[in-house]
């Protein structure tokens, strides 16, 4: 009986300590922080990305990264104890704390979480939240599919909006973004396309972009942005990056995108995304500059002619059409070298039976919303901007292919009122089991502004 004390004396002392073992491996780093993001998501693959943070709100109009280790872990099951990870990986001052990794080998059509462990040291994390994308669906697939094509994130959007209809902004407003990504949330879209270029543009800094600082220093500010988190968590993005952007390489850098070496022209890719519809994201700023006339055209002809799908959407950061103002900045059709190399594109998608025949053009640039129709018999749709900074709908029957009075291009919608708004495709069968396209247009009310059907 002497010895009963002893064996209460060592059962507590090993309890405690297995105790203590364990909270230093869940124990909550406060100094450390993350945004998590998925982005290129194949059939079999996916980026994600992550940045170590030293706070979750700006100070003094940043977010300081900070050193420490980075493990991605990806399932398709958060219940299970079967998932897929990386190894450890360094956030260091050189890649501004971000770190990537391409996930390979996942399924077609599933839906996928992933999370990161995260801290000083790879015995010393903590976890972040799931989050979550889909992989794309095989090329033969039946599923319907729906998708985002927006422009204009503005980190100071929403002051800017308030502050125009003279309403007061709180912190928390200000703090929490945009207020038509949490339309696009409730939507539940498989994945967005998100032109970058207007970066370059906004409000985010008092000074225009001038050297790669500031640049970075936009997109720690975009990504404090709550509701763009929140949105971010639950979908794959795919970055529109122009290639004759002077700091691409800065801006790749805080997106989840890699360069693809078996296409010429960097940042274009195209994805089959059902039997139904293949999309073309292209990453040129000027769409035909001469850079594009010998890289890019060559492989969108091919893959174009390569494609069996009854729709095709070639989604690019110009317009096919100009517009009435006297900025040359998005007018592209001023210049006559570019209208001679997208008329030219046009003769060739004519004389390969594509006119009139499923390939719709979306511009991801212009400041309005629009369908054009092209009497060469092309039609385009503009998904206008997420706010009304810099609304212009100045756009004007025009002369494009002719080049004579006689031929205009036709509106059968032109976005009038200055709100923010995006568009919104949709893949799917009709009764009859007939490929059907649908474009809508939404304010940030989700007021339908403007539908087609194209079968």
């Amino acid at each position: 009986m002497k010895s009963l004390p002893n064996f209460f004396y060592y059962f507590f002392i090993i309890t405690i300590a297995t105790v203590f073992s364990h909270c230093t491996n869940i124990k909550q780093l406060d100094e450390y922080y993350c945004i998590l993001q998925s982005g290129e998501a194949t059939q079999t693959s996916v980026v994600l990305l992550a940045r170590l943070q030293k706070t979750d709100t700006l100070l003094n109009k940043d977010i300081k990264g900070i050193n420490g280790f980075v493990k991605f872990r990806i399932t398709r099951d958060i219940n299970s104890k079967s998932y897929l990870e990386s190894p450890f990986f360094s956030s260091i001052e050189s890649n501004d704390f971000v770190v990537k990794y391409e996930f390979n080998g996942l399924r077609p059509g599933q839906k996928y979480y992933y999370k990161i462990n995260y801290g000083p040291d790879t015995s010393n994390v903590t976890s972040s939240p799931w989050n979550s994308f889909k992989t794309l669906n095989l090329p033969g697939s039946d599923k319907n599919v729906c998708f985002i094509v927006a422009n204009g994130l503005e980190f100071n959007a929403v002051s800017h909006e308030m502050k125009s209809n003279n309403l007061e902004v709180s912190a928390l407003e200000a703090n929490s973004g945009i207020p038509i990504l949490k339309s696009i949330s409730t939507l539940k879209p498989d994945f967005w396309i998100i032109n970058q270029e207007t970066q370059s543009s906004s409000l985010l800094v008092d000074s225009v972009i001038s050297d790669p600082t500031n640049l970075t220093l936009q997109w720690h500010q975009l990504f404090s942005l709550y509701d763009l988190n929140l949105l971010l968590s639950g979908i794959s993005s795919y970055w529109l990056i122009p290639i004759s952007n002077p700091w691409q390489e800065i801006s790749a850098k805080h997106l989840p995108v890699t360069l693809q070496s078996s296409v010429p022209q960097p940042f274009c890719r195209t994805y089959c995304i059902n039997r139904d519809i293949q999309i073309w994201i292209l990453g040129n700023s000027d769409f035909y500059d001469d850079d594009a006339e010998i890289k890019m055209l060559p492989w969108l002809k091919k893959t174009i002619k390569e494609s069996d799908t009854p729709f095709k959407l070639i989604i690019g950061p110009s317009a096919l059409y100009g517009n009435n103002s006297n900025e040359k900045t998005e007018n592209s059709t001023a210049s006559e070298q570019f209208l001679t190399r997208r008329d030219s594109l046009f003769n060739w998608l004519k004389n390969n039976g594509l006119r009139n025949n499923g390939l719709y053009f979306i511009s991801s640039i212009k400041d309005v919303q629009y369908h054009a129709m092209d009497p060469s018999g092309f039609e385009e749709f503009s998904c206008g901007k997420l706010t009304l900074a810099n609304f212009s709908n100045s756009l004007i029957p025009i002369d494009t292919t002719s080049r004579f009075e006689t031929a205009k291009i036709s509106l059968p919608f032109l976005q009038n009122d200055a709100k923010g708004a995006f568009l919104m495709v949709n893949s799917g069968r009709d009764e009859y089991n007939s490929p059907v396209l649908l474009f809508r247009y939404f304010d940030s009310n989700l007021k339908l502004l403007y539908a087609v059907h194209k079968f």
